[in-house]
């Protein structure tokens, strides 16, 4: 037999897994943005070191580019794998969304909160403001191998 769910229930049931994916959605934004001030640190602190321990540590231009490389690499990597993960979150909370724009479908057929979201094509609100973080740490990275070439020579 199967239980029948009333129309409250199944509005508060939406409104509580929207909420938990809006708090997913702030989640993921802060892990992007805490990867972002981690990969500038370690840009600005990496390049500081080298600078100021140039007598005891000899590093050729060649090897401080690639460590800076390397780690914009892995924050370019990390950034994507977050991006995408943020789409497709934002992609089910659309997806509940609708729901609660016609409210008449919650009294049609079976009640499924858990959507499908490779059904789902594009997403309303894009984040494409994050992509600045990726120019603000390249443009650190620029700076600072500026800063030591034209100090270590």
């Amino acid at each position: 037999m199967e239980q029948t769910i009333s129309r409250s229930e199944k509005i508060s049931i939406l409104m509580a897994l929207i909420q938990e994916d809006r708090v997913e959605l702030r989640q993921i934004k802060n892990i992007i943005f805490n990867y972002t001030y981690v990969a500038i640190a370690s840009i600005v602190t990496i390049t500081a070191f080298f600078i100021l321990n140039k007598q005891s540590v000899e590093v050729s231009f060649r090897q401080f580019s690639f460590i800076i490389a390397g780690i914009f690499l892995i924050y370019i990597t990390a950034f994507s794998y977050l991006k995408y993960i943020l789409t497709e979150s934002r992609k089910c909370l659309e997806a509940r969304e609708t729901f609660l724009e016609d409210i008449n479908k919650l009294n049609t057929g079976k009640f499924k909160p858990l959507v499908d979201i490779s059904k789902v094509d594009g997403v309303k609100i894009t984040d494409n403001y994050l992509y600045t973080l990726v120019f603000f740490v390249f443009f650190t990275l620029l700076v600072c191998m500026a800063v030591f070439s034209s100090v270590i020579g």
